[in-house]
């Protein structure tokens, strides 16, 4: 059961556009949006008219170069406040979602074990890599597996251990190397990439 009772991946989304949000206004109120854009605007010329230095004058090529690179120091100095304050934010919020979307490891004692998901038990048992879960069975690895309100990508961690990953999105399609479908991080990292253009475009952020 999810915190809104809504399926994982629209929940995820909402979880990425409230952390993407809050970080882009961070980044809006803690740079200078006017100076940043100049600033950016100025590399850009100095960096096409050192390309086009380069062949005919490589000496005053050199020397916008090096005044490329100090404006690249000092735009790279009135990000860094913000920026860390948002990797501390992510870092928080990080784990929260590792914790509520994350694989579940299962230690096995004599090839048995139990997994638990919203309060209810699973018992299982692992015989010649074949999974016995309630009255299912799989052979490991065994993909798509549903296991109460979720499907899981089942595997074995290591000996002792059997791995369940959380299906968030599974895909009608194939995509070279993911396969069919995504856990929770790549479905937040995705949605995060997408949601922070958005955002800062909307609301007029440079960064």
């Amino acid at each position: 059961m999810t915190l809104t009772g809504l399926p994982i991946f629209i929940e995820e989304i909402l979880f990425a556009a409230i952390i993407i949000f809050v970080t882009t206004l961070i980044y809006k109120f803690l740079i200078n949006q006017n100076e940043i854009r100049e600033l950016k605007e100025k590399l850009k010329e100095k960096q096409a008219k050192t390309k086009e230095l380069q062949k005919t004058n490589p000496e005053e090529a050199k020397r916008i170069m090096t005044e490329t690179l100090k404006l690249s120091n000092k735009q790279f100095r009135m990000t860094m406040k913000p920026m860390m304050i948002s990797l501390i934010l992510i870092i928080i919020v990080l784990p929260f979602l590792a914790e509520m979307y994350g694989d579940k490891i299962v230690t096995l004692e004599n090839n048995k074990g139990s997994l638990t998901l919203d309060e209810k038990t699973y018992d299982l048992e692992l015989t010649e890599e074949k999974l016995i879960l309630e009255n299912t069975e799989c052979k490991i690895p065994c993909n798509d597996q549903a296991i109460g309100d979720y499907k899981w990508d089942i595997n074995l961690e290591g000996e002792n251990s059997v791995k369940f990953s959380r299906i968030v999105v599974l895909l009608p399609f194939s995509l070279p190397f993911f396969g069919n479908d995504f856990g929770w991080l790549f479905w937040y990292i995705l949605t995060s990439l997408i949601l922070n253009s958005l955002f800062r475009r909307i609301l007029g952020v440079e960064i």
